[in-house]
């Protein structure tokens, strides 16, 4: 089994709106992420080191197009409005033939011990098992 030919790009929560990522996030990508290295550092193989502009373009550049083809389907998450980053989530490591995934996920540090993290697996998990 393939990855569905209709695969939104964009969810809603009651807070929230998640979307696949794209070149055009990555100024709020390298902002969130560098107000949460410390903690992020500690759990994130990847947040090792403060992400440039560029990273981060080519992270996303790459991240949409993994997307695209139902490889990696990470999503950006964002306030209701689209105007701020709050952290990132998604299916990962998907194998369609069984169908599973792994649902992972970062919330910016001035955004934590807000129920985000929460809110964001509680729709993954139920949207999974219901459309697969």
């Amino acid at each position: 089994m393939t990855a569905p030919a209709d695969l939104p790009t964009e969810f809603r929560t009651p807070r929230l709106l998640l979307r696949s990522p794209g070149p055009e996030d990555a100024a709020a990508q390298v902002r969130a992420i560098a107000e949460s290295h410390a903690e992020l550092r500690r759990w994130m193989v990847w947040a090792q080191e403060v992400q440039t502009p560029q990273q981060a373009t080519e992270n996303l550049t790459r991240a949409q197009a993994a997307y695209a083809k139902g490889e990696n389907l990470r999503l950006l998450v964002w306030s209701a409005d689209g105007r701020e980053l709050i952290g990132s989530s998604g299916f990962h490591t998907l194998d369609w033939r069984v169908p599973k995934a792994e649902i992972g996920y970062w919330i910016a540090t001035p955004h934590t011990g807000q129920g985000y993290a929460q809110e964001v697996a509680a729709f993954l998990t139920d949207y999974g098992l219901k459309r697969v």
